[in-house]
């Protein structure tokens, strides 16, 4: 080997030894950057736990409320299905079925109104869509147009020849 392939050899290394370097020192930059994000990615899910532990407990109170209150809610309910319930619930079992019966005559107009709807709804469907009406309509127009248009050229050519004949007379 040469002393210029030699020289040659070691600028090559000298240059792929700084390219390392600069690699290694743009690595070192990238690294600090990853635990800058890291870290903040950290206290995240921190909050995250946090928020979990919070929903946990908010779920088990709301989850525990609901069940006292479906509790006096059946304790209720059986203390009006009895008979010996107290005089407000009995007279609110009247008025309930009081209320069932017009809801009953309500429940039957709806449905004579929703028959004459039914009705209203077919003759509505008979009739021509709007589209055919456009059509006839369009159609009418251009019959009428059509129709000036004979009547004018039949009138311009009659008053050629009355006026064809007006000059033979003279």
């Amino acid at each position: 080997m040469t002393d210029e392939t030699l020289k040659e050899l070691v600028l090559k290394h000298e240059n792929t030894i700084e390219k390392l370097a600069s690699s290694v020192e743009s690595l070192v930059i990238s690294q600090g950057e990853t635990n800058k994000r890291l870290e903040e990615i950290g206290r995240y899910l921190t909050k995250q736990v946090i928020f979990d532990n919070k929903l946990e407990a908010m779920d088990k109170d709301l989850s525990d409320s609901f069940k006292r209150v479906h509790k006096s809610i059946d304790t209720l309910e059986d203390t009006q299905n009895s008979n010996s319930g107290c005089k407000s619930v009995q007279l609110l079992k009247k008025d309930t079925e009081g209320l069932e019966k017009g809801y009953v005559q309500m429940a039957g107009a709806m449905g004579h109104i929703r028959i004459t709807a039914e009705k209203m709804e077919k003759q509505i469907d008979s009739m021509p869509s709007p589209a055919t009406i456009r059509w006839f309509v369009g159609l009418i127009a251009v019959y009428m147009i059509s129709f000036g248009t004979y009547v004018v050229s039949s009138l311009q050519q009659n008053e050629v020849m009355i006026t064809k004949i007006m000059e033979h007379i003279q």
